[in-house]
């Protein structure tokens, strides 16, 4: 477990993926995740394979797998998308923070890395243009439907009206409870205030 949740580093020190959160079903489904982007970046169906993922070796394999994914268009093309906030353009990202398939922090990262790129052209302050979010507690692909979290209004409040997001509402279901939670701007996340219904939204706040 302590190596799901810390980072995997190449032997030069460069972070290829940040670790996970604490999460339900962590790990389950990498096999075929990775393999099939292996896959992709390859062209080499053994990578289907458990005998093949098994032999995964990181020094080397992480950059074929890399320059493979670039080559197709298969990965995040972070300039490009940089390009697309310093031009004005608006983005909301967001992940599940106990997301067992894809790490919320590497997902954090690449974002970063990508708002490094929009400073470096020009974009002085990179929260005018992005802004990154957490469902809390949600677990791969919670919170995706606008039933949920309404993006929808969020990003045309941003675009049309120039009201930017600082916190959504994560509706779902508990067994058979009804919950609203907030989906704060990260690093924040929704604390108890210490009274009220643990279920209901307004018994929440977001701190850092």
């Amino acid at each position: 477990m302590k190596s799901l949740i810390t980072d995997q580093k190449l032997q030069n020190g460069t972070t290829v993926l940040s670790g996970y959160s604490w999460a339900r079903g962590l790990g389950q489904g990498w096999g075929s995740l990775g393999g099939g982007f292996a896959l992709l970046a390859s062209g080499d169906p053994a990578w289907l394979t458990s005998a093949r993922q098994s032999g995964f070796q990181l020094e080397s394999d992480y950059y074929m797998i890399g320059s493979g994914l670039a080559r197709i268009g298969a990965d995040h093309d972070k300039a490009a998308i940089a390009a697309f906030i310093t031009a004005g353009k608006k983005l909301i990202s967001w992940h599940d923070g106990s997301d067992g398939l894809l790490s919320p922090n590497d997902h954090y990262r690449n974002w970063t890395t990508m708002t490094d790129i929009a400073k470096f052209n020009g974009l002085s302050d990179p929260s005018t243009a992005t802004r990154f979010f957490i469902i809390p507690g949600g677990s791969h692909s919670a919170g995706q439907t606008l039933q949920e979290v309404d993006w929808a209004s969020s990003i045309m409040g941003w675009v049309e009206d120039g009201i930017a997001p600082t916190q959504m509402t994560y509706t779902f279901r508990s067994g058979t409870t009804t919950r609203s939670l907030p989906v704060c701007q990260y690093p924040q996340y929704p604390k108890y205030k210490g009274s009220g219904d643990i279920n209901g939204l307004s018994s929440y706040s977001c701190e850092s």
